[in-house]
């Protein structure tokens, strides 16, 4: 069946259903987690039939836990999670050294967002931010100090 813009992709629970699912892949492959892109394909072997049915599209594998960090740590495990969070600390200190009051607030306010956001919803309508993530994190630090509003 075709999928139509609008549709509820979910039933009643299966924003639950899908979390459930990236719980138990964790708590069987804690350290590596169950690797990249292999959601789909485990979400089938650690649910019930019932549990699945609450995923509309009953033969559309569920590919993402709609939990952009307990994808991440469903799939690469507390290693992939603990280079996550190293990657937002770099972040974090660069924009503390942002000399402008107001851009430095909205800026940490902005990564903020979206690390709680990432809590509730995937990132997937995000990638291109993970290019400017990685720019930011691999630019020398001087340049950081003399970031002005006029530059971002």
């Amino acid at each position: 069946s075709q999928r139509t813009p609008f549709k509820v992709s979910l039933e009643p629970g299966g924003y639950l259903t899908l979390h459930q699912a990236s719980l138990r892949m964790i708590a069987a492959h804690p350290v590596l987690g169950v690797g990249p892109g292999r959601f789909p394909r485990e979400f089938r072997r650690v649910t019930t039939e019932a549990e699945r049915v609450r995923i509309v599209e009953k033969d559309f594998p569920a590919w993402d836990p709609h939990s952009a960090i307990l994808g991440l740590t469903a799939e690469q495990g507390f290693i992939g999670l603990a280079a996550f969070a190293w990657l937002f600390h770099v972040i974090f200190q660069r924009l503390r050294r942002i000399p402008e009051l107001e851009l430095r607030a909205g800026a940490i306010a902005g990564l903020a967002g979206l690390l709680v956001g990432g809590l509730f919803v995937d990132w997937i309508a995000l990638k291109g931010l993970w290019l400017w993530i990685g720019l930011f994190v691999c630019s020398p630090s001087s340049a950081q100090g003399n970031l002005h509003r006029t530059s971002l």
